[in-house]
């Protein structure tokens, strides 16, 4: 296996494609509590994926800020978490996949952010 092959992510099965996006992200439950800083590892139209050193139980509702470059200023948007796997390498951190809540507004500015983000710069990782 090749350097390269190993950084290309396998073939997805979900209808909206995840882009790599390594960019800081914030989160918090939705009802309140402190902040905590974690990594986005990529996100789609409808979701995302970040590590995090709780491991929140599905349908957990949050508040993530992404502070993505095309985001001026950052944007808070509530997330339920749909997945969660703690990863062997990783002690005390856990992956989660969560789905954007709220209407479709969400999920149209994040795609017009994606689009944006992806023409004329390559991955942005």
């Amino acid at each position: 296996m090749t350097e390269r092959s190993r950084e290309e992510p396998p073939p997805q099965r979900r209808g909206e494609p995840r882009f790599p996006k390594h960019f800081v992200i914030r989160y918090r439950l939705l009802t309140g509590g402190n902040w905590h800083i974690s990594t986005l590892r990529d996100m789609s139209q409808t979701g995302a994926r970040f590590f995090c050193e709780e491991v929140f139980p599905p349908q957990t509702l949050l508040m993530v800020e992404l502070g993505l470059p095309v985001f001026d200023p950052p944007r808070q948007f509530p997330v339920r978490i749909i997945w969660n796997r703690a990863k062997a390498g990783n002690i005390g951190m856990a992956e989660h996949g969560v789905a954007f809540e709220g209407d479709a507004r969400i999920v149209d500015l994040i795609a017009s952010a994606l689009k944006r983000s992806q023409k004329g710069h390559g991955h942005d990782d």
